[in-house]
């Protein structure tokens, strides 16, 4: 585990943004992601856990997670018919193992957002909005679409953290797609796909396989023009595929990846197409 030169849990934003000043400081959440690290240089640890960020709130329009939510609180929730906050625990269904689950959190493992990241995905598929807090006390709303366009890691550099995410509400079928050699293993690729009931707005997006997980335009404008037909789904989505870095790792290669990654969107947008949404669990 990386060095640890002191550990903090503040109880107010204000302390927080105060210790985060230091160059040392890093925001912890599960601390999952720490579990294996080497790293030399000692860090300062600021646990969020008495911020309060530890709530799912039903809107009207929306649902809010705040970023303390573990994996498996978001999983057990009632979704009260909530199709993005349904897509959302698809995808956490998938991440990693129970043990870890019970630790990592909606907020850390949304911002870590390593190229494995199983949330992201949904997210974007999703409409998420994250919803950031900055020193001064003000609060931004950003984008699922502009907060990945960039490591999310960058907030941090700004003086911000994510202090929730809000899913708004939408009437449709969603689906989400891990391709990984094991149950709970890093992904080959994770895709994630929304269609509203009535009308355009379709999100098709991936992660895993690229450096930044993405949404995929060209599939996106074919669901809302209607187009439903196997083939054509593989044309559209190989074309979005040659707009993008395909990376390799050391289990899979990327003309492997760029292979599999048309028939597996294929599928998971044929799922959604039938209204089984749902997730594979194959």
């Amino acid at each position: 585990m990386s060095a640890t030169s002191a550990f903090s849990c503040p109880e107010s934003f204000a302390r927080l943004f105060e210790l985060l000043a230091e160059p040392n400081a890093v925001v912890l959440g599960g601390g999952t992601a720490l579990v294996g690290q080497t790293r030399r240089r000692k860090r300062h640890l600021l646990s969020l856990k008495k911020l309060g960020l530890d709530f799912i709130k039903f809107e009207e329009s929306a649902v809010e997670i705040g970023a303390m939510v573990t994996i498996t609180s978001l999983i057990n929730c009632d979704n009260k018919g909530h199709s993005g906050l349904e897509l959302l625990q698809q995808s956490a269904k998938r991440l990693a193992s129970t043990f870890i689950r019970n630790a990592a959190t909606v907020g850390g493992s949304t911002v870590a957002c390593f190229r494995w990241s199983d949330l992201p995905a949904a997210l974007l598929a999703s409409d998420a909005k994250m919803n950031l807090r900055f020193a001064d006390g003000t609060e931004k709303e950003v984008l699922a679409t502009e907060f990945f366009t960039k490591h999310p890691a960058r907030f941090f550099r700004q003086g911000a953290i994510l202090r929730s995410i809000s899913l708004p509400k939408r009437d449709g079928f969603g689906a989400f797609y891990k391709m990984s050699p094991l149950t709970y293993g890093y992904a080959i690729w994770d895709v994630a796909v929304f269609k509203p009931k009535e009308g355009a707005g379709a999100k098709v997006a991936l992660s895993a396989g690229v450096s930044l997980p993405c949404r995929l335009p060209l599939l996106e404008k074919g669901l809302d023009d209607g187009i439903e037909d196997r083939k054509d789904l593989e044309n559209l989505a190989s074309k979005d595929l040659s707009q993008l870095k395909i990376v390799g790792a050391r289990t899979v290669s990327k003309e492997y990846r760029t292979q599999v990654a048309p028939v597996i969107l294929a599928d998971t947008i044929e799922r959604v197409l039938a209204g089984k949404g749902g997730i594979n669990e194959n």
